[in-house]
């Protein structure tokens, strides 16, 4: 099979796309929840399961950030040996946590820099999401239930922020389209019609190494 990495717009239904692709060809989707799966102590499954991933990964008052940072030596992603510093060790495990879901293999990964991380490997394939920016303030207005101008605020606060994870992080652009196997636009097509458009394209991808 293969693994798909979705980098999205705020607001551009990216999360909607993932969800029809994990439920049309069986895939996991990685977050939180299979984290804890991956390797959480009992003791901090409830506090991983309610905790914000990603953002609480930068805060250090966070239980998120707590949890990785003393994650068991045994923890499959736990294996933080090398890890850059203290400050850098939360992107640090969840750049392993990516790679060993990426072991496991059918699993969509959001977001994240999955791209980045995954970046190389033939049976991956990465796309991403778009959509016009008064479709994006419209679908968080709805799913937010913020009114417009407040909307509005969110999206250009959320894009700055994912922008600023991935130039920070890896010195790259996210909207750089050579990052991905493909882009599609959700103000010109339906997320269902995107899945199809996805899972089409996993047919030409290469196959993982035996």
């Amino acid at each position: 099979m293969a693994v798909i990495t979705i980098s999205r717009e705020y607001g551009s239904r990216g999360m909607e796309i993932a969800g029809i692709l994990c439920d049309r060809l069986g895939y996991r989707y990685f977050d939180k929840h299979l984290m804890v799966q991956l390797g959480a102590p009992e003791e901090l499954k409830a506090a991983l399961v309610s905790a914000d991933a990603p953002s609480e990964l930068g805060d250090e008052r966070g239980a998120l950030w707590h949890f990785f940072h003393n994650l068991q030596a045994s923890s499959p992603i736990g294996q933080a040996q090398g890890a850059r510093t203290n400050e850098a060790l939360p992107v640090d495990i969840v750049e392993r946590g990516i790679r060993v879901a990426y072991r496991e293999d059918n699993v969509v990964v959001v977001g994240r820099g999955g791209q980045v991380v995954l970046q190389g490997l033939p049976d991956v394939l990465h796309a991403r999401v778009v959509a016009p920016l008064q479709n994006r303030i419209d679908t968080s207005a709805h799913i937010d239930g913020l009114p417009l101008d407040a909307a509005r605020q969110r999206v250009l606060a959320q894009d700055r922020a994912g922008t600023d994870y991935i130039r920070n992080t890896y010195r790259l652009d996210p909207t750089d389209p050579t990052l991905y196997n493909m882009v599609v636009n959700t103000g010109r097509m339906t997320p269902e019609a995107c899945a199809d458009t996805i899972i089409s394209a996993l047919k030409h991808i290469g196959r993982r190494p035996s």
